[in-house]
């Protein structure tokens, strides 16, 4: 056992004390936080309960742009975007377009949140939203983190954001799904072990074991904090923050809670591994047991009978016992070449002449079972006198006086040596090796998945300090101790999904309306565990958070939306590079749709981004794939359209940017090997690329 991991907790614990000069918080802020904070159990206006909220009203007839205008064009385009991460589909644009009902809006975001995309847009919100990567910084792309399994986290994310109506579920199962019951009783919850898979890709590990564990509990409290509270805990590591109601002390106790689980053990060269979960019932596991057992028994029959026909073989290679001896010396004595070579042009196998010099003591120290023989004594004089005759005659005694037993370097049970065998002993064998092999071919499989474990890593001492919940959260005079301290993930998703259920739900709400382009609060920082005093834009945050805990996600989105429509002017959202990608692929209608499943990590891959591998830094599109999806459009423009070049105008015009082409647009003449040029200006526009 090693006191490293207490150590290294414990100096973040000491480290605490006045804040320093670098610390990077605004004077207005630490002003604003130096204000006399909450008194003991008052809480804070973000736990206070979420309004009733009535059925949803129908939008507004005014907050609806009329037919055929570029407000409603442009409205069509972001909501559809936000939405699916998508462009609008050229009969689903024509009919928005064109409808002169009040209720088309709420017909286009039923239409939109009904669909699978909507569930992914809303998992890529989240996962960057958390840091979520498919490997770590500076990892090379065939490393993954955990190696090549992090998907599963994506895949039942974007499956709970389908179902789940509530986001204190989401938050209970990612901090601690394992604990959930699984289907059988005493079975586990494979969907609860991949939702905690989340907590796998904290950090990356390093060849040190201590250390490996160590930087993953500070680094997944850090994660855990940001996500789920709200809070930065990079100052607090160090020293008290003024601008942080959070002592440092007290965020070791949230580091002390990761510290009592963990997800690595020592690997058999003594480095971190993976810790490795089965998620196969009692049941199958029972039935695996009685499988493995009649497998053992069924090879062991092989190996006994190899063994049997080993002795026998061995036997017969008596006779050559002298050659194989001289051969041995005389490989010895040889400087190059191989010996594979070298017992060929001899006639003899390689692999009895390689046994012979290790029983030769040839090639280091001789086995035991040899310097026991009669003739090992003779052996020695004869290497040491070293002439051609002598080892010939040492030889002569050796094949005099060899018997062949396991230890005879003839004596090779291995498979390699089956084609010596007689026909009959080489069929008796293969009817039991494929006995043996039918066997295993039946074993119930045995799934196992990367999860987290309960209590302090193997082989190290749980730190010190125990895990609290800090007094941030419970409103007492001093943070909460966790007892068992295994508990420490249930405590604060049973707190997430308590009494902290409805900030958690203000804080999706807050995230959700961010992602999807519309700020419902001027300062994030304004939703916090320490803030008494409720900003003005408050009743939109909670009009959000309601529909979110009655209706699931999308009810909150189609509220942000409707608040979006019905109080413009609104801030332009401009494509990242995996959204433009993704938007290129689909007008050129090379959008695999495939959904679920590893990464694909070729730069070529038409998957969506959410299925391409998520790195730290994603790569940005390539000329290469720009002029190549420009060439596409193009060929889909001359299929749809037709040879009239001004028809196929209207064509990419409409499938881009939901409009007939401009005066100018039409003016604009070039022959048919123009039109990928022209397709490649439209996908690089500043009007494809942004959404007012």
């Amino acid at each position: 056992m090693t006191r490293l991991f207490s150590m290294l907790l414990g100096a973040l614990v000491t480290a605490g004390g006045a804040p320093g000069d670098e610390c990077p918080a605004s004077p207005a802020l630490r002003e604003a936080h130096a204000r006399p904070r909450l008194a003991p159990g008052e809480r804070p206006w973000a736990m206070a309960a979420l309004p009733a909220r009535p059925s949803p009203a129908p939008v507004p007839a005014a907050a609806l742009p009329v037919p055929h205008s570029e407000a409603r064009r442009h409205l069509l385009r972001r909501l559809t975007f936000v939405l699916s991460g998508l462009p609008p589909r050229e009969d689903d644009a024509g009919a928005f377009l064109a409808d002169p009902s009040p209720r088309a809006l709420d017909t286009v975001l039923g239409r939109l949140l009904a669909d699978s995309t909507a569930a992914q847009r809303l998992a890529e919100v989240w996962l960057r939203a958390t840091g979520h990567a498919d490997r770590w910084p500076d990892a090379p792309a065939a490393a993954g983190a955990p190696p090549g399994e992090a998907w599963r986290y994506r895949d039942w994310l974007v499956s709970s954001l389908r179902s789940s109506p509530d986001p204190s579920r989401l938050a209970r199962l990612t901090l601690a799904g394992d604990s959930a019951a699984g289907s059988e009783p005493g079975a586990p919850n494979p969907s609860g072990l991949t939702a905690t898979m989340w907590h796998l890709t904290a950090a990356p590990p390093t060849t040190d074991y201590e250390e490996t564990v160590v930087r993953w509990a500070g680094r997944q409290a850090e994660r855990t904090a940001q996500a789920f509270l709200g809070l930065d805990l990079s100052c607090a590591s160090c020293h008290d923050h003024p601008a942080l109601p959070l002592p440092t002390i007290e965020a070791a106790g949230l580091v002390s809670i990761f510290a009592h689980s963990h997800a690595y053990v020592r690997g058999p060269d003594g480095t971190p591994t993976f810790n490795r979960v089965s998620t196969a019932t009692p049941t199958t596991r029972k039935k695996r047991a009685g499988a493995l057992a009649a497998i053992a028994a069924a090879e062991a029959v092989v190996d006994g009978m190899r063994h049997e026909f080993a002795l026998l073989t061995a036997a017969e290679f008596l006779p050559q016992t002298a050659e194989y001896v001289r051969a041995a010396w005389a490989w010895h004595q040889a400087t190059q070449g191989s010996r594979a070579a070298f017992a060929a042009s001899r006639g003899l196998l390689e692999a009895p002449l390689e046994h012979w010099g290790a029983a030769l003591g040839l090639g280091g120290d001789p086995p035991a079972h040899s310097m026991s023989t009669p003739w090992w004594a003779g052996w020695v004089h004869a290497r040491a006198e070293g002439t051609p005759a002598a080892i010939a005659a040492a030889a002569r005694v050796i094949q005099d006086s060899h018997t062949t037993d396991k230890h005879s370097p003839f004596f090779n049970p291995s498979p390699a040596m089956d084609a010596f065998f007689t026909l009959d002993q080489q069929t008796r064998l293969a009817r039991q090796a494929e006995k043996a092999a039918a066997l295993r071919r039946r074993l119930p499989d045995d799934p196992q998945i990367p999860a987290l474990a309960e209590g302090a890593p193997p082989g190290l001492e749980p730190p010190a300090l125990p895990p609290q919940l800090p007094t941030l959260l419970t409103r007492g005079a001093r943070p909460m101790e966790i007892i068992p301290p295994a508990a420490g993930r249930r405590a604060l998703a049973t707190w997430l999904e308590g009494e902290g259920a409805t900030f958690f739900t203000r804080l999706a709400a807050l995230r959700l309306a961010e992602g999807l382009g519309h700020s419902l609060l001027p300062e994030p920082s304004g939703l916090g565990l320490w803030a008494s005093a409720r900003p003005a834009e408050a009743a939109a945050l909670d009009a959000v958070a309601a529909r979110l805990r009655t209706g699931g996600w999308p009810a909150a989105a189609r509220e942000v939306l409707r608040l979006q429509a019905a109080a413009p002017p609104r801030p332009p959202l401009r494509l990242g590079g995996s959204e433009w990608r993704d938007a290129v692929l689909f007008v050129t209608g090379r959008l695999d749709p495939r959904q679920g499943g590893p990464p694909d990590p070729a730069p070529d891959s038409p998957r969506r981004g959410l299925y391409r591998e998520w790195a730290p830094l994603p790569p940005a599109p390539t000329e290469a794939f720009l002029h190549a999806h420009a060439a596409a459009l193009a060929d889909l423009a001359r299929q749809k359209a037709g040879t009239d070049p001004a028809v196929q105008l209207t064509f990419i015009t409409f499938r881009l940017f939901q409009r007939q082409p401009t005066a100018a647009e039409r003016a604009e003449r070039g022959g048919a090997s123009d039109l990928a040029a022209r397709c490649a200006q439209f996908l690089t526009s500043e009007e494809f690329r942004s959404l007012p």
